[in-house]
């Protein structure tokens, strides 16, 4: 498991940094990543986190080809294979007994708890500061200023302190705003809720290098072995689903137990975390001096990795337009951001979204599931397509 590791506060600097540069509320790999670009670039960046580190969090744990080009373009590979990352060969999933076979061409999977961790240390080395345990809280804008409050929770108190810019990469389920906020998230109608575990013993028939997904009438279940053997446990259910059969766990039980694959003796028991519905979207993605990335921007039910490389991608889009906004702030960049991450993600996510549709219908998704094994080119297509990496920002596109 991975050991704790302590961020010592720089109270010095702190203590000095009236205004900061930029304020990034949130360190899944997002915000972590970004961070660490713009303290590259010079600029005072102060990392904020409302969970303890190392933290576990519920996620698929896989990172495709997308994501894997955000590292490789960051220079972020040995954080990630210093974390144990193992590759993956094929995505396998089951349904009522049937098999489909995928190769994968780029991918890794290591836990988030592992990952995050390394990341937001690679951000610190960058010149970061990071605070973890502590809640962020934007506060309303005030236009006569030339920066943005943020409020900071933590077990001593509660500190205000300002920047030029605020990113909010604070994932599912976190009100990083006052109730006056005109951010706002809309769920879809049937949106599916996510539970996940770490199993540290499964049968040997859950292979490493192989992500397993196990389809069922009311849910699906992902199955990756991440570091050191342990076997990362995700799934997406309907809300009656789990509330029929009383916890996550045993509602991933009967998943497996549908689909075909092997029990897994403790499944129900694991240490089972929750998330609120995932299919949603957030709007405006941009306020004044405020933007939105990866997850608090919107999340369609990922599969092989798509969430966290949709989130990696654009943070990467939105590095030039903070920069700008940083230097000189311009209500045009807000529309800039909305457009630029419907380019980078919107169009990505469609394909998810009528994947999820699908599996929400076990008759379409019985159909497709014959279609794709009878044509797996077809399928690979979809897969290369999700795994494409994304194209810079022109300059020429960013306002001035």
């Amino acid at each position: 498991m991975v050991a704790a590791m302590k961020f010592p506060p720089d109270e010095n600097r702190e203590n000095h940094v009236s205004v900061w540069d930029v304020i990034v509320i949130g360190a899944g790999v997002a915000g972590s990543v970004l961070s660490r670009e713009l303290a590259r670039e010079g600029l005072r960046t102060l990392l904020v986190e409302s969970k303890p580190f190392p933290r576990p969090k519920v996620c698929g744990s896989c990172f495709n080809g997308l994501a894997l080009s955000v590292f490789e373009q960051t220079g972020l590979m040995h954080a990630v294979h210093a974390a144990g990352a193992v590759p993956l060969a094929r995505f396998e999933a089951m349904r009522r007994g049937r098999i489909l076979k995928v190769p994968i061409f780029e991918g890794l999977a290591v836990s988030r708890t592992a990952i995050d961790e390394n990341l937001a240390r690679a951000a610190v080395e960058s010149g970061v500061t990071f605070r973890d345990g502590t809640t962020a809280v934007v506060a309303s804008s005030r236009p006569e200023t030339s920066f943005r409050e943020v409020r900071l929770h933590t077990r001593e108190g509660v500190r205000t302190v300002a920047a030029k810019v605020v990113i909010v990469a604070a994932g599912l389920g976190r009100t990083c705003f006052e109730a006056d906020s005109v951010h706002r998230s809309r769920f879809a109608k049937h949106a599916r809720i996510g539970a996940g575990c770490i199993l540290a013993e499964a049968p040997a028939s859950f292979r490493p290098g192989v992500i397993h997904m196990a389809i069922g009438r009311s849910g699906y279940l992902g199955l990756v072995r991440v570091e050191h053997g342990l076997l990362n446990v995700a799934g997406a259910f309907a809300p009656d689903f789990v509330k029929l059969h009383g916890s996550p766990g045993a509602a991933a039980v009967e998943v497996l137990r549908e689909s075909g694959f092997a029990n897994i003796p403790g499944l129900a028991d694991g240490k089972w975390s929750g998330t609120p519905p995932l299919t949603r979207r957030t709007r405006p993605l941009a306020d004044d001096r405020v933007f939105l990335v990866g997850d608090a921007a919107g999340y369609v039910e990922p599969f092989t990795g798509e969430g966290m490389g949709w989130a990696l991608a654009s943070a990467m889009a939105l590095k030039p337009i903070v920069l700008r906004a940083a230097e000189c702030w311009n209500p045009q960049l807000s529309a800039q951001w909305e457009s630029t991450y419907e380019r980078i993600v919107g169009r990505r996510q469609g394909i998810c979204r009528i994947l999820a549709a699908i599996l929400n219908r076990p008759a379409l998704s019985s159909m497709v599931f014959r279609v794709a094994r009878v044509a797996p080119a077809l399928t690979t297509r979809i897969v290369r397509r999700i795994d494409a990496p994304s194209p810079p920002v022109p300059e020429s596109m960013i306002a001035t």
